[in-house]
Parts: structure tokens; C-alpha cells; sequence
């Protein structure tokens, strides 16, 4: 009467969709009359559980943000180490002097170190700045003239680090989720409806329940040619490859 459909066949968030587009096309269908409100609630509930876990799993919503403010930091960070190279070659030579007294110092925290792990960057980020808040470092950041370069590349950083402070605090708050546990108990809950369906109409002889069968069968074909097209789709391009070798 309702056609199995094959999980396997599915991706992680087709299924989910699948079993949402059920636990909704099944709202309607929640009278006592026809005796399937604790199948339709218990789907519902564990949908929305898979729902929450599925969007975990894509990550925060500040990870695009801080990848962009990362660029915008190293950028501002290399523009000050070029433009405190390029002093190095001013006519002038106590302001070269002064330039390539700061040069040293960066170049002892990493010339390139934006090319390191996320992590690695921020610790000598934070480990140059330190350095170069000193009183005399200051000094010479002033007299060669580079104070607005190096407040810009402080204020990216600041910015980059507190999406990345709000990311983190956002992680630790959420609720961790037994993904394999919580799409198993959405197959199951999906199954114990198509059954209750079947058993209630062999019983009544409702031709509502014939209605919600016909319902869950076409849904359950959309995504099954879905699935089955990609299928074939890669079927077709292994071929292809194995053809051209």
C-alpha cells in the first residue's frame, strides 16, 4: 500500500526533507477520527530534532564572517609590513634606520606568517602586537609615520577576533546532538506511521487512509527520481572516466 522508500539512496539532508515533507503533509490528518495523532506528533518531534542537528552540523552562522574578516586582517597586516619595507629605502637615513628597526621585529614573529593556521596566526598576531606596543616601538612607528597603517591593521584584528570570540561562545552553548541516533529514530518513527496507516485502513476501511498512502507515495517517488537520476548521473561519468583511461 505505501512504498518503502530507500534511505540509502538518500543524502543526510534529502532524508530529513523527506520526512519533513511527511510529518506536514500529515498535519491535516491529525483528527481522532483517524486515530494517528501520536504517530503524526512522535514524526514531528524528532524531525525537528534532526532539523536542528542538520544546521548544527553546517556550522555557525559567524564562520563566513570571520573567513572574511581573516583576509581583511592579513591584508591590513601585509600592507603595513610593505609599507614599513618600503621606508627601508627612504633617502632618509634615520627614517630607513627607524624602518628597518620595525621590519626586524616582524620579521622575527613570521614575514608570511598569514600562510599558517588560523590559530598559529592569531597567537602571533597577538604576540607582534605586544611587541610593538612598547613605548619605544611606538616611537618609531610614529616617527616614520606608519601610526594610522598600524591602528587599521589592530582594528581588523580586533574585529576578527571578536566574530571569532562570538562564534565560540555561540559553540559552546549549543545542544550536541547523537546525530546517528536521532536520523535512526526519524526512520523508525516514519516506518511505525506508514504502518499504522496500513494496519488502520485494513481494519476501517477508510478511504482517508487510502488518501494519505496515495500522498506518501508520491512524495516518496519525488525523491526517489532524485535520487535515482544522481545515481545515474555518476554512473555515467565513471564510465566516461574508465572509457577514457
Amino acid at each position: 500500500m505505501i512504498t518503502e522508500i530507500s534511505n540509502t539512496l538518500l543524502r543526510v539532508d534529502e532524508e530529513v526533507g523527506y520526512y519533513a515533507e511527511m510529518a506536514s503533509l500529515m498535519e491535516k490528518y491529525k483528527s481522532k477520527e483517524l486515530q494517528l495523532e501520536k504517530f503524526i506528533s512522535g514524526l514531528s518531534s524528532v524531525v525537528n530534532e534532526a532539523q536542528n542537528a542538520i544546521h548544527q552540523a553546517r556550522g555557525s552562522n559567524h564562520t563566513a564572517t570571520a573567513n572574511e574578516l581573516e583576509k581583511v586582517r592579513n591584508q591590513s597586516f601585509m600592507a603595513f609590513r610593505d609599507v614599513v619595507k618600503a621606508g627601508t629605502h627612504r633617502v632618509d637615513e634615520n627614517w630607513a634606520n627607524n624602518a628597518r628597526k620595525i621590519e626586524r621585529i616582524i620579521r622575527s614573529h613570521g614575514w608570511s606568517f598569514y600562510s599558517k593556521g588560523t590559530k598559529v596566526q592569531t597567537a602571533i598576531m597577538e604576540s607582534l602586537k605586544a611587541e610593538l606596543d612598547k613605548e619605544e616601538n611606538q616611537l618609531l612607528i610614529n616617527e616614520i609615520a606608519l601610526s594610522d597603517w598600524y591602528a587599521e591593521m589592530n582594528e581588523t584584528n580586533k574585529n576578527y577576533l571578536n566574530v571569532i570570540n562570538k562564534r565560540f561562545n555561540e559553540e559552546a552553548q549549543k545542544e550536541k546532538y547523537d546525530t546517528g541516533e536521532i536520523y535512526k529514530s526519524m526512520r523508525l518513527a516514519g516506518d511505525d506511521l506508514c504502518q499504522a496507516i496500513e494496519v488502520l485502513y485494513k481494519m476501517s476501511g477508510n478511504q482517508l487512509y487510502n488518501e494519505i498512502a496515495n500522498a506518501i507515495n508520491a512524495l516518496t517517488e519525488k525523491y526517489m527520481a532524485t535520487a535515482r537520476g544522481r545515481k545515474t548521473r555518476n554512473e555515467n561519468e565513471k564510465l566516461t572516466l574508465s572509457e577514457k583511461e
